[in-house]
């Protein structure tokens, strides 16, 4: 599975579409962000981290 997801001040609805699909061992996640702002590295971070 391949997940697109476009990642911009929160990370909270990427989480949220994650934990309610499911996700496998082996699926991929593929991120776009918007710009390099400190708070889409901090939502980033947090995300990597969960």
């Amino acid at each position: 599975m391949i997940i697109f997801a476009t990642l911009g001040f929160d990370e909270k609805f990427i989480i949220r579409d994650i934990l309610s699909r499911g996700i496998k061992q082996k699926a991929k996640l593929v991120i776009f962000t918007s710009s390099d702002d400190s708070r889409v590295e901090k939502a980033y971070s947090s995300l990597i981290n969960t």
